[in-house]
């Protein structure tokens, strides 16, 4: 089946859920936990540090939470988490598999459990300690799972490209890349569509919502 990929966003929704220490405070992920602004009962950490009440790293903490039958930290799901309902509606439709690339967690499918987190992959942005330095090591999950005749369409800005290619450039498969500005780092055996329309900030979504409808390329 072909694959939708889209960037994760920002903007999480009020009553996601996250995990918490047995001291009872909240376990928040950002991109550089010594850089956060203390707050008393939340605990920062990057997603690959040591979850200190287990002795395993907090990617492995949510594998296992996820491989489990019940929820009792109401996480939500990672078409879910998100406030733009470009996700939910990409997730909804059964045409394809949707994906998210998640700066925190990796690409993952739609509905695999999230907590609320923090990083970015954007450089734009005034609070340094969300920005994801590529030199950092991440164990990233990949749960993308394509066949060769299958098709990848990926929605997402300038900072997400590099990180896409990255899960995607060992795969046989047909990926397109919708995009905006022409100063795209481009590679071979990708297809580039250009997305034309008047818009600058969070085009994907409305490209992505033009995906859906049938009114853009494929």
């Amino acid at each position: 089946m072909d694959a939708v990929v889209i960037q994760c966003c920002a903007s999480k929704r009020d009553d996601a859920g996250t995990f918490k220490l047995l001291n009872g405070d909240k376990v928040y992920f950002v991109a550089r936990p010594d850089r956060c602004p203390v707050k008393k009962g939340v605990a920062y950490f990057r997603p690959d540090d040591v979850n200190p009440d287990t002795g395993y790293t907090w990617r492995e903490y949510l594998k296992n939470y996820n491989r489990q039958h019940s929820n009792p930290d109401k996480l939500l799901k990672a078409s879910n988490l998100y406030k733009p309902k470009i996700y939910q509606l990409l997730a909804e439709n059964s045409r394809w598999e949707t994906y998210i690339l998640s700066a925190g967690w990796g690409l993952i499918k739609a509905d695999y459990l999230l907590p609320s987190y923090d990083i970015t992959f954007s450089s734009n942005i005034k609070d340094k300690w969300k920005i994801r330095d590529r030199k950092d090591k991440y164990y990233d999950f990949n749960h993308l799972r394509t066949k060769e005749n299958d098709t990848i369409y990926f929605f997402g800005g300038m900072d997400y490209v590099e990180p896409f290619y990255e899960f995607t450039r060992s795969l046989r498969t047909n990926v397109v890349i919708y995009f905006r500005n022409k100063n795209i780092k481009r590679q071979d055996s990708y297809r580039y569509v250009p997305y034309r329309k008047r818009i600058r900030t969070n085009w994907h979504y409305k490209c992505a919502k033009d995906f859906i409808n049938g009114r853009i390329q494929k």
